[in-house]
């Protein structure tokens, strides 16, 4: 994990930076948004895989593509359980005699426990996503190439060797 440490600190840092670019502008909140959902496994595949950077984020991807909704469903939820319940643990904890500095530290802590459990989270996720793909055909990639009018929006086949060996 040592040699791949900066690798998945680079596809996270560019991962985030790229969503954040996309949603600084209305127009692209919605690829923000997909994005996002897509390269939701990018540490995954690097440590796993031990993938580069670039393939990582085409990995991921891969992954994700025909599985979006219940990659949604799954890391929406896990992304709520990170955010949410500290704050809401803290300010249900305001009412109460206890001093403001504790009331800090425990939605603190709280939000620093749920750290660990929301990672194995998305890490089951992307096996489970895995396995799905072991059983279900991905579904093909489209042209978005606007200067090529003849295929855009059509189903692109994948020029590697090993597409062309098994199919």
């Amino acid at each position: 994990m040592g040699q791949r440490f900066w690798r998945v600190v680079g596809a996270q840092l560019l991962a985030t930076l790229g969503v954040t670019l996309l949603a600084a502008t209305v127009i692209g909140l919605p690829w923000a948004i997909n994005k996002y959902v897509a390269w939701n496994f990018v540490k995954q595949e690097v440590l796993f895989t031990d993938k580069g950077i670039r393939e990582s984020f085409r990995g991921s991807s891969d992954l994700v593509r025909g599985r979006w909704w219940h990659t949604v469903r799954v890391a929406g939820f896990l992304f709520l359980v990170s955010v949410v319940v500290g704050p809401v643990a803290s300010f249900a904890l305001i009412f109460t005699t206890l001093p403001l500095i504790w009331i800090n530290l425990l939605g603190a802590l709280i939000f620093s426990l749920l750290i660990p459990y929301v990672a194995i989270g998305e890490t089951l996720l992307y096996f489970d996503l895995q396995a799905r793909a072991a059983t279900e055909p991905v579904k093909p990639r489209r042209s978005w190439r606007l200067w090529q009018p003849r295929r855009f929006g059509r189903v692109v086949r994948d020029p590697s060797p090993q597409a062309a060996m098994s199919g």
